[in-house]
């Protein structure tokens, strides 16, 4: 059975509370805490649990409800997935958009174990195995959990909210590829827009192009993306041709937006 490391218990547990300024979950009290647990259908003994502060409560919680169940379809406790299952249920939240930023930083915290949280088509939340293979696992690790760090920045908001739309668009159990596409090159368009000034994305390019911050022919690569997301039937706008974006093509969009949005960042943050 997948056992959840110190620290990825320490980050869930972290979520749970809502701590801190940009946490894509809101603050619980110690009561909203209790109440939380409740939620979760988890039975543990209260008597073990460490009660010295909100984030201890949480953290033992967890490791308690790890110890003590049968395994899930996932591989892990079946007791951990009913906690992720309660912890990203779209009733605990003031908006999708905002579950789907929680969704987004829960997967980046089980990052190294092949188990990923996804919404299904009615809104529930089902807790999966993700046995890929070694190459999608390591742009995973790699550009994803990257990216996703870069777009944590509070300036960056908006950026985060696409990327995390794309994330939920293509790994639902009803994948949307078309809206997976789009979203993942609105979440470069965005962090591009925000970190040079423009409301224009072409004209930052060309323009960080010129100032030497970004060398031919990336800019080309960083144009075409955007072209893509217009051009491409059904991803950015309506069209006569139906939507044929396959699998294979909405994650190849997704992996090089992450990677380029990475890149992209670092350019432009150190001019």
């Amino acid at each position: 059975m997948l056992r959840l490391s110190p620290r990825q218990i320490q980050n869930i547990g972290t979520l749970i509370c809502g701590d801190g300024e940009d946490s894509p979950t809101d603050y619980r009290r110690y009561v909203d805490i209790e109440g939380f647990f409740r939620f979760t259908g988890v039975t543990t003994d209260e008597s073990t649990l460490d009660t010295a502060s909100r984030w201890k409560y949480a953290c033992s919680f967890i490791e308690a409800a790890q110890a003590s169940s049968e395994e899930g379809a996932s591989g892990l406790a079946r007791n951990v997935e009913m906690i992720i299952e309660a912890l990203l249920d779209l009733r605990e939240f003031r908006s999708e958009d905002q579950r789907d930023e929680a969704l987004l930083k829960l997967n980046q915290t089980l990052t190294g174990i092949p188990v990923e949280a996804r919404v299904a088509a009615d809104g529930s939340v089902q807790v999966v195995s993700t046995r890929t293979s070694r190459s999608q696992r390591v742009l995973d690790e790699q550009i994803h959990t990257v990216f996703g760090e870069i777009v944590s920045d509070s300036a960056l908001a908006a950026s985060r909210m696409h990327y995390a739309k794309a994330q939920r668009h293509l790994n639902a159990a009803d994948p949307d590829f078309e809206n997976a596409a789009k979203e993942a090159v609105s979440s470069v368009e965005s962090l591009v827009k925000v970190l040079t000034g423009e409301s224009d994305y072409t004209r930052a390019i060309k323009k960080a192009t010129d100032a030497g911050l970004i060398p031919r022919p990336i800019d080309d690569v960083a144009i075409k993306l955007f072209a893509y997301r217009g051009n491409e039937p059904g991803v950015a706008h309506g069209s006569a041709d139906a939507p044929d974006v396959t699998a294979d093509e909405a994650r190849l969009i997704f992996n090089l937006a992450g990677a380029l949005g990475a890149y992209l960042a670092t350019a432009l943050r150190n001019a």
